[in-house]
């Protein structure tokens, strides 16, 4: 199921959004083959032709359940649709597209709080991290704004680590990483 709302609540537009990609089968008979649903989609679409409400989005909530490469392939696309993002949960993405993503991630110029899990609903993580500590030094280079980032690397060698923490030290950037399974 996918929750995307703006509330208005006491005259206020809260513009918190919860993309959450289920793919579910959908009924069929004996005969037909297993269909998924990709429940990510209606929200993009509205992002396709509405592209102004992407602009009112500031945190935004994506979740996939199986890692699946759709639902990373929309969440791409959703992420491009937001330019004012400024709070972005990912929970889940599949490896194939992580460079996509962490491209997308970089776009988003007032982003102040990042995570990203390697875990789905499902609670399998995916099989590497995203990239490495120099891609993550790029990134948050590049993200003025940013407070907080709990990224997952692979870590290539520790004086490396120790310099994105540095880095994020001196720049007073709440920095976690999130270990690989290796």
């Amino acid at each position: 199921m996918i929750v995307s709302s703006l509330i208005l609540g006491r005259g206020k537009l809260v513009n918190s959004i919860l993309v959450r990609h289920l793919s579910r089968l959908e009924d069929m008979d004996e005969d037909e083959e297993d269909i998924r649903r990709n429940e990510s989609d209606p929200f993009l679409k509205t992002l396709e032709s509405s592209p102004h409400l992407g602009h009112l989005v500031r945190r935004l909530v994506l979740i996939t359940n199986q890692l699946e490469y759709e639902a990373t392939a929309n969440h791409i696309k959703i992420l491009s649709k937001c330019p004012l993002l400024e709070d972005l949960k990912i929970h889940g993405y599949n490896i194939r597209l992580g460079r996509k993503l962490m491209r997308a991630v970089s776009q988003l110029s007032h982003l102040r709080f990042l995570s990203i899990s390697r875990y789905g609903l499902d609670q399998w993580p995916t099989t590497r991290c995203l990239g490495n500590e120099e891609d993550w030094m790029r990134i948050l280079t590049g993200l003025p704004d940013i407070e907080h980032a709990m990224v997952p690397w692979d870590t290539k060698d520790y004086s490396r680590s120790r310099a994105l923490e540095d880095y994020c030290s001196s720049r007073g950037i709440d920095l976690i990483q999130h270990q690989s399974v290796y």
